[in-house]
């Protein structure tokens, strides 16, 4: 098809031509003025500025937000792991039966060496017991068919049952606190045992001394005495006791191992007698001397005290006798002294 070209210009057929052939015919064109070419460079600067600022701004967001992101990640990274923190206020050094250890509802049954945290609940199956070691040389000991708590590192709740203290030899710990629902125990340094009924609760003491108070009293209680309160919080009875004997009996059967390696004689006797709330004698001198020249050697006495006597006197000369108060040691010949000659 042809066309009428603009200002007289020659026809031109687009299937018969090329492209050079078109710029020929088209002919020369006038260029734009330098005013509009300046025009044009102005309006195609600021479009171009225009772009080149957004895509920065775009390109800054951009990369302010990785940055961020990239920071996070990095102090996550470097932030330490934490963990719920366990306090671990004491250690079990023996149990009988099955005892059970409850800490956040969870139940296992406790085992020597275990470390037991606060706040715990413990269930003392019949004829089962557990032996702890608290902070510094404080000890308790639960007897059988008792469920007690620890709530802090020196306090402790008894529910029911028994439980026996040996506040130990530190003078800077804080006071061991039991508490019953029918009142409170607090030791002045000594030994004692706390038995809890449904009407009535017991306060013995092996040695030192003991501060009791209830909703209705306050009082202390001596070495080698026992005394009862009523479910109203009233004093019952008080009466002498020994520090030896059938109410001690469960107490002395979860006494920790004796240690006897590179002990002397003399000490590992101590241990005996001060586990059973007795003191040692010496028949004589001589006797006392023979003792403190025997070192022992061996693992840790785990058997009841009286066969753990027995034990270390027997590579030895030495005998022994208890009564309800002390234990003799003795030798065959003051033993042979000790019989009359026949007149």
């Amino acid at each position: 098809m042809n066309t009428e070209t603009p200002n007289g210009a020659d026809q031109y057929s687009a299937e018969e031509g090329s492209v050079p052939e078109l710029l020929r015919a088209a002919g020369r064109r006038a260029g734009p003025s330098a005013a509009a070419t300046l025009r044009i460079h102005d309006q195609l600067m600021r479009v171009w500025s225009v772009e080149v600022q957004r895509r920065r701004q775009r390109f800054s967001f951009a990369a302010a937000a990785a940055l961020v992101v990239c920071t996070v990640a990095v102090l996550l990274w470097m932030s330490p792991r934490t963990t719920p923190s366990v306090e671990y206020s004491a250690r079990i050094v023996r149990t009988l039966g099955h005892v059970q250890i409850r800490i956040a509802g969870s139940s296992a049954t406790a085992a020597s060496g275990q470390q037991v945290a606060v706040p715990s609940e413990l269930s003392v199956p019949e004829a089962g017991g557990i032996h702890l070691q608290l902070s510094g040389s404080q000890s308790i000991r639960l007897g059988p068919a008792t469920h007690a708590q620890l709530l802090t590192a020196n306090r402790i709740r008894l529910d029911q049952g028994q439980l026996y203290v040996d506040s130990g030899t530190g003078a800077d710990q804080a006071p061991l606190i039991v508490e019953t629902r029918l009142g409170r125990v607090r030791h002045l340094g000594t030994r004692f045992c706390v038995r809890i009924e449904s009407d009535r609760m017991d306060v013995q003491v092996r040695d030192g001394r003991v501060e009791i108070a209830s909703s209705a009293l306050t009082t202390q209680v001596g070495p080698q005495s026992r005394v009862s309160v009523s479910g109203s919080g009233k004093e019952l009875v008080r009466t002498d006791i020994a520090s030896a004997g059938p109410d001690w009996a469960w107490v002395d059967a979860l006494a920790a191992p004796i240690i006897v390696d590179n002990q002397t004689l003399p000490t590992v006797l101590q241990s005996i007698a001060h586990e059973r709330g007795l003191r040692i004698e010496y028949a004589d001198d001589a006797t006392r001397l023979a003792a403190g020249e025997v070192i022992l050697h061996g693992p840790p006495l785990a058997m009841p005290l009286d066969q753990a006597l027995v034990v270390v006197l027997t590579a030895t000369e030495l005998r022994a006798s208890t009564d309800a108060q002390r234990i003799l040691i003795r030798t065959a010949a003051t033993d042979q002294a000790a019989i009359p000659e026949d007149r």
